[in-house]
């Protein structure tokens, strides 16, 4: 069964006409909403490759543009199952294919994991990206994972973890968008003739 969700959702904490700040515990580390993604995962190490990658101020900008967003962070981890030499050229990318990657990993919206894991009960549910690619996912096993539309999978270890502009996931693995494949224009398919 194949299913296609296309929107945004918004959503705040308030208290009293106030944002309230939350917070929550990752191996010794807190991670709150006051704080930007790249504030919150510079505190852990095991984040220093994305922490490079968002040292780069144009990519780092698609996580703290004002939208809420729900991004899928990956443990450095996730770069042992490739090749050194797939490794060694995604990371030394230009700021514009780094910022594409990390865009395939970001969803317009608040979705914690019993959203999705309530969205892909049925099968493979996928969600539009900020980079105009849809992102599946798949309960396996009673697990959350991510798929692309290679079929490759990435799972999501630990979920619901606050940001200033959202909420975020920690995945162990990567994921790729079809670089033919624009979403748009699937939507609104061009008249010929």
């Amino acid at each position: 069964m194949l299913c296609v969700v296309s929107f945004t959702v918004t959503s705040q904490n308030l208290s009293n006409g106030s944002i309230e700040q939350t917070s929550k515990k990752w191996k010794g580390h807190t991670f709150t909403s006051a704080n930007t993604l790249s504030e919150n995962i510079a505190q852990s190490d095991k984040f220093s490759i994305l922490n490079n990658i968002l040292e780069n101020e144009k990519v780092r900008k698609v996580t703290e543009n004002g939208e809420e967003v729900t991004i899928f962070v990956f443990l450095d981890s996730a770069f042992d199952n490739l090749e050194p030499i797939e490794r060694k050229s995604i990371l030394a990318g230009n700021s514009a294919s780094l910022r594409a990657m990390l865009m395939y990993y970001i969803i317009p919206g608040h979705f914690d994991s019993y959203e999705l894991a309530k969205k892909s009960g049925k099968g493979i549910v996928y969600l539009n990206t900020i980079a105009d690619k849809r992102l599946g996912f798949k309960a396996v096993n009673g697990r959350l994972n991510l798929v692309d539309t290679f079929n490759n999978t990435s799972e999501v270890l630990h979920t619901n973890y606050p940001h200033k502009n959202g909420i975020f996931h920690i995945v162990d693995g990567l994921v790729f968008p079809d670089n033919n494949e624009k979403v748009s224009e699937k939507k609104n398919p061009k008249k010929k003739g």
